[in-house]
């Protein structure tokens, strides 16, 4: 038999560590735009201008060519008259870095396990409450003892991606177009 896994309380569980994650993790600790984060002047500063975007597709006999070019940002009241780029590593670290100036922290690697959501109607309407419980396993753990965790939330943000646990567990189904294109983004520096 397992022992039994310690609990915790917290008001909001994030689940999902990528850049959506991390970017609700930084606005619940601070409100505001990328300036009140203070992430827009290291993003202007470690990011990439990028002024034009060059499209390519396959021709009659199976090669690549160039099809067309257009500017990539066409609004006349855009704040740049550029869009900014940066690899999604170093986004996430950017926001790892305000997280924990904000004594934030992300908990790798774990995953969850389990979710229920109370059906108690007076649970669900007391804001004192925490109606969410959610077990998450690390991954990491050398023994039994500590391999489970049970988290009680009074919100769960499902911020893990096209391939949701969370929307899966509460049976939500994809929203949204789907394409069957193949597309890629090259950065390159033009010589």
């Amino acid at each position: 038999m397992l022992p039994l896994a310690p609990e915790t309380y917290v008001d909001v569980l994030v689940i999902g560590a990528g850049p959506a994650g991390l970017m609700c993790g930084n606005a619940l600790a601070a409100a505001g735009g990328l300036d009140n984060y203070g992430l827009g002047e290291r993003l202007l500063r470690e990011g990439n201008q990028m002024h034009t975007c060059a499209f390519y597709n396959p021709n009659d006999v199976g090669e690549i060519e160039l099809t067309s070019r257009a500017p990539d940002v066409t609004a006349p009241t855009a704040r740049f008259p550029f869009e900014v780029t940066l690899h999604q590593g170093a986004i996430e670290q950017m926001f790892l870095d305000s997280m924990a100036a904000h004594n934030l922290r992300v908990d790798r690697p774990v995953k969850p396990v389990a979710i229920e959501l109370s059906r108690d109607p007076e649970e669900l309407h007391n804001l004192s409450s925490y109606p969410v419980k959610v077990t998450l396993a690390r991954l990491d753990a050398i023994t039994d003892t500590n391999r489970l965790e049970v988290v009680r939330a009074k919100y769960v943000v499902g911020a893990d991606g096209a391939h949701s646990w969370v929307r899966k567990a509460f049976g939500i189904t994809m929203e949204g177009e789907q394409t069957e294109y193949v597309w890629g983004v090259v950065d390159i520096v033009h010589q």
